[in-house]
């Protein structure tokens, strides 16, 4: 999945509408999201994004040497819960 495709189905899981903009040719032309959503929608948005980075920054480090316990990543984890 590509970066923008995670974006709009973290949007759409968000409860956030996204519209898809199709030409006269039947080509794909753009992608828009259906306005600012309300406050719980952005936070879970926000959410889903933070969520994602924390894990990604976790994966690094688990696969580094400085913390073979896995000490590291698991405090990046529990950030989750804070």
């Amino acid at each position: 999945m590509t970066d923008r495709d995670q974006i709009i189905a973290w949007l759409r899981e968000a409860g956030i509408a996204v519209y898809h903009h199709i030409d006269q040719d039947g080509k794909y032309t753009q992608e828009a999201w259906g306005g600012p959503g309300t406050t719980a929608q952005l936070e879970r948005f926000a959410s889903l994004v933070a969520a994602h980075e924390r894990e990604q920054c976790a994966q690094i480090a688990d696969d580094m040497d400085y913390s073979p316990d896995g000490a590291i990543a698991s405090a990046i984890r529990g950030r989750a819960e804070m």
